[in-house]
């Protein structure tokens, strides 16, 4: 379980190779988060009876959660990331996934070319 919750660290363990560096890990892992999403909104689209902007919001929650692993365990700021944009995409996509998944209003009327705040 230690291999699989700490995959820098793996290669060192099994292998006896050095583990990647923090650019490395964090790269891998949004790559993976972005593959993800894209797997998960064809497959609503597909095979799920979703419509795209349903299945669009479903597929960003990957997206959502490497977005907190990173904020929360530092490794965006460790790469020199300015926090404060880091914190304004998360939420971004976050309300984006929660208005395609839930509906919201603004987006809603948005979408029917009439924007009322």
């Amino acid at each position: 379980a230690a291999d699989y919750l700490a995959p820098n660290k793996a290669p060192e363990v099994l292998y006896g190779i050095e583990g990647v560096g923090a650019t490395e890990a964090f790269i891998n892992g949004y790559a993976g988060a972005i593959t993800l999403n894209w797997a998960i909104m064809a497959f609503g689209v597909l095979f799920g009876g979703l419509s795209a902007k349903t299945a669009i919001g479903y597929g960003l929650f990957p997206s959502i959660l490497s977005g907190i692993r990173g904020l929360l365990s530092g490794s965006i700021e460790a790469l020199g990331c300015n926090m404060t944009a880091q914190w304004l995409n998360w939420a971004l996509t976050a309300f984006t996934s929660l208005c395609r998944t839930i509906g919201c209003r603004l987006l809603h009327q948005f979408d029917q070319g009439v924007v009322c705040l």
